[in-house]
């Protein structure tokens, strides 16, 4: 049993290395990679070459101010048996299910938003950046991401570190259930 219990030790280790490598190492401190890229902050120059307007560019280079992106939306209602009613602001807004990476762009955080949220399709630009039009996701040529996407890119890293750990403990679980119960006799 003690050989047992180091071996699942072991392979708990494991799992949770390879999905902290999957959640990427930059995201434990605190970067996405949405948020930045191999040359650093993003320029006026690489959102107009993608087609954004001059005037929205600049807004785009902006450091983002905004609410970030609910994981479980604000529109969600609590069971009646909880009480109904919204989603308490302490849980809806914990690091846990609230998506805001931190030294991310105004751009590059609409484009996530933009991806991985079905009801969320453009925002207005502030006018003194001279466009009181604003923007529209599907006018720039942002995709939305499928459902298996928008699970993954749009949890917050803590949230994919707690599920990682939780799912490799009962990968691990099973496995040990499997090894005791698969009716190969045991060594004495």
């Amino acid at each position: 049993m003690d050989r047992q219990f180091g071996i699942g030790l072991n392979q708990g280790e494991l799992l949770f290395d390879v999905g902290s490598v999957l959640a990427g190492g930059a995201a434990l401190k605190g970067l996405s990679g949405a948020g930045k890229t191999a040359g650093g902050l993003k320029t006026v120059e690489h959102y107009v070459a993608r087609g954004v307007p001059p005037s929205t560019a600049a807004y785009f280079v902006q450091p983002y101010t905004g609410m970030g992106h609910h994981y479980l939306p604000r529109r969600t209602r609590l069971p009646e048996l909880l009480g109904g009613g919204p989603i308490p602001p302490a849980i809806s807004d914990s690091p846990f299910f609230l998506l805001k990476p931190k030294g991310i762009q105004m751009g590059d955080m609409y484009e996530l938003h933009y991806r991985v949220d079905p009801h969320f399709n453009g925002g207005r630009v502030p006018q003194r950046f001279g466009n009181v039009r604003g923007w529209s996701g599907k006018a720039l040529g942002w995709e939305k991401e499928d459902a298996l996407g928008r699970i993954w890119y749009g949890a917050p890293d803590p949230l994919k570190m707690t599920a990682g750990g939780a799912l490799g403990t009962g990968v691990v679980g099973l496995g040990a259930w499997v090894d005791d119960h698969d009716g190969e006799e045991k060594r004495r």
